[in-house]
Formats: C-alpha cells, structure tokens, sequence
C-alpha cells in the first residue's frame, strides 16, 4: 500500500503526463523579462483603479502557487515570489485549451508564469488580469502544509 506522499507524487506525475500529452510542456522553458512582485506592489499599490486602468500597465510575473479558486466565470490565484504576494485573475470562457488544462492542473506549490495589465478587482486587490498566457513549471513534489 502506497503512503499519502506516495500518492500524491503519483497524481503529480499523472498531471504532468497529461499536460505533456496534450502537448503543452510541463516546464514551459524560460519566462525572460518579468517583475518582482514587491517592485509591482510599492511601485502600484497606492495607485487606484481608474490610475491603473488610464496607465494600462503590462506585467510579466512569475512565482509559486499559494492559493487557487474558481467563482463562476471567474478564476484567481496568488502567486509567491521571494519579494512578496500577488492575485492573478483570469477569466474562464476566454481559456484556450492548453490554458484551461493547464488551470485544472494547478497544484499548490507548481510555479507559473502570467502576464496581464495591472488592475484592481471589485474587492479592491491589485491584480494583472484580463489576458493569461501561463508558463507552467508543476512540482512534483506536493507542498503539505506546515
């Protein structure tokens, strides 16, 4: 009988099978020329949605999945990076297939990349949204929590 650890690194591996098949590469190659999250978040934090929306502001981030959620159309991650904490949103409908699959897939502790242009969502959160082009690179190894 196989431990928890054990199964979950078989689901890993099972998801990263799939991506491979569908032919997306699970470890997406170099993500050049993106920003720390900190820099976005002391240069854009104070800045407040009309700011964003008038500036239009392109980001490229890449950093660890800490959270995922779907709420109906709509989908949200953050992202960890070694300078801080940062939401991505995207919006479901407009996934094209390998995205989509690569959405499902997401584990807590895989990291990605996501470009977008900064905005705030209705709650507030600063956040670079409407366009998602993920850069996946899955760990195979699950994150448990502390």
């Amino acid at each position: 009988m196989q431990s928890r650890e054990e199964q979950l690194q078989e689901a890993r591996r099972a998801k990263i099978a799939a991506l491979r098949q569908a032919g997306v590469d699970p470890f997406g190659g170099r993500f050049a020329d993106r920003r720390l999250v900190g820099d976005l978040i002391r240069a854009y934090g104070a800045a407040t949605a009309d700011e964003l929306d008038a500036t239009s502001v392109p980001v490229r981030i890449a950093g660890r999945v800490v959270s995922q959620r779907s709420h109906g159309k709509a989908g949200f991650a953050h992202l960890q990076d070694g300078s801080g904490r940062l939401q991505i949103y995207l919006r479901l409908p407009e996934l094209g297939d390998a995205s989509r699959l690569i959405w499902e897939q997401l584990d807590l502790g895989d990291i990605v990349g996501a470009e977008g242009r900064l905005m705030r969502t209705r709650t507030g959160e600063l956040t670079p949204g409407t366009r998602w082009r993920p850069h996946p690179w899955p760990s195979a190894i699950p994150v448990t929590p502390a």
